[in-house]
This record gives C-alpha cells, sequence and structure tokens, in this order.
C-alpha cells in the first residue's frame, strides 16, 4: 500500500509540474505576441511619420513642371561647389520658365561625417522654408569652408540668412532628419549614384553635364 501511495504522489507531482510548464509556456507565448504587437505598431507609426517626411522635397524653381532635375550631391563635394558656381542649373531652370525644376537630394559620400552633418542641417532648415533650404545650400557651397566649417560657424551663418537659430539647433541636437538623409541616401545608391553631383533628368541618368547636354535631355522629355 505504502508503494501505491509513493506512486500515486509521484503522478500527482508529475502531473502539477506539466501543468505549471505548460501554463509558463501559454505566458511566455502572450508575452511574446504583445511585444511584437507593440514593436509592429511602433515601426508603422514611425513609418508612417518618416513617409510624410520623405516626401518634402527641396525645390527650386516651379513645383508643378513637367520636368524635374534630380541631383544627388554632397556638400563636402568640390565638383558639387564647381556646377554650383557655374549657375548653369539655375539658368537652365530660369530658361526653361515653369517648365523645369531643380530637387536636390543628399548622398553623403564624399567626406561623410561633413556631408551628413551639413544635410541634416540643411533638412532642418527646410523645415522652415523651401526658400530658405535654398539660401542656405547656396551658402554652404559660397561662404562654408567644405569639410571644415563647424556646426556652429555654420549655425552662425545661418543666423545671418536670417534662419531660426534656435529651432535649426533643437532640430538637428534631436535628430530629427537621420532618417531623411539616410532615406536620400539609400535612393541615390539604389539608382547607382556612386559619385557626385549625379543627374537625372525625369528619371533618365545624365553623364554629360553641359549645358547643351542638360538642354538636349529637358528637350526630349518636354517631348
Amino acid at each position: 500500500m505504502a508503494k501505491k501511495r509513493k506512486e500515486a504522489r509521484t503522478r500527482r507531482k508529475q502531473k502539477k509540474q506539466q501543468s505549471k510548464q505548460k501554463q509558463n509556456l501559454i505566458i511566455a507565448g502572450i508575452a511574446v505576441l504583445v511585444i511584437g504587437a507593440f514593436v509592429l505598431f511602433g515601426i508603422r507609426n514611425q513609418a508612417g511619420v518618416y513617409n510624410e517626411r520623405f516626401d518634402l522635397e527641396p525645390i527650386f524653381g516651379n513645383p508643378d513642371a513637367p520636368v524635374s532635375i534630380i541631383e544627388y550631391g554632397a556638400y563636402g563635394c568640390h565638383a558639387c561647389k564647381q556646377a554650383h558656381e557655374s549657375g548653369v542649373l539655375e539658368k537652365i531652370v530660369e530658361e526653361y520658365d515653369g517648365q523645369v525644376n531643380l530637387i536636390f537630394r543628399d548622398i553623403p559620400i564624399i567626406s561623410p561625417q561633413y556631408d551628413f552633418m551639413t544635410a541634416q542641417l540643411a533638412q532642418c532648415v527646410l523645415d522652415q522654408s523651401n526658400d530658405l533650404f535654398w539660401t542656405f545650400h547656396d551658402m554652404l557651397y559660397t561662404v562654408a569652408r567644405q569639410s571644415s566649417s563647424t556646426r556652429e560657424e555654420l549655425v552662425t551663418n545661418a543666423g545671418n540668412l536670417g534662419i531660426d537659430t534656435e529651432a535649426l539647433n533643437t532640430c538637428y541636437d534631436a535628430g530629427t532628419h537621420v532618417g531623411t538623409v539616410r532615406y536620400d541616401e539609400q535612393r541615390g545608391l539604389d539608382a547607382g549614384v556612386r559619385g557626385t553631383p549625379t543627374f537625372f533628368i525625369n528619371g533618365e541618368r545624365l553623364f554629360n553635364f553641359s549645358e547643351d547636354a542638360f538642354r538636349q535631355a529637358i528637350n526630349q522629355a518636354l517631348g
């Protein structure tokens, strides 16, 4: 009898342990589902916020123009500086009044640390206004010391241009446009951009940066 009672107690103990293990597994499963839901919800919310901002492009010229010149550039890029100083792009946009615009996208691959810092600042300025963006953009290619100007110097210059420096610093310190710059960079890499400046006209890559090459590509895009 004693042996049977012992066996019965052992069986009851085993059943309790099995039941407890099942409960633990159920609880663990619920916890994983809850955590996964929170993570997924957070990612979707974050993506929604970023995607809304990604759609905001700095546009020089008529936003509704049928032809867009997209420039992938870096603020530490000497060739970009030369292209800017030549005035060709501004001249082309003005020449095709209302039919062509210029869009600038960041690809910080020349002097990465400087390029990434200036690109974030420029995106923060874009939050203030499109016109201020282009004013700041011009300053980065004319007044700033390429690849060596400090953030403090650039913010001071921004203040001299009428940009709200308090908002600029707050935006930058919060890392607001780290994702925005990385998004532009990835778009460029996906499009095969490996150097700057690289231009696309209505999605077609331009390999010759002369005025005539721009005109020919634009005329073709206009049909």
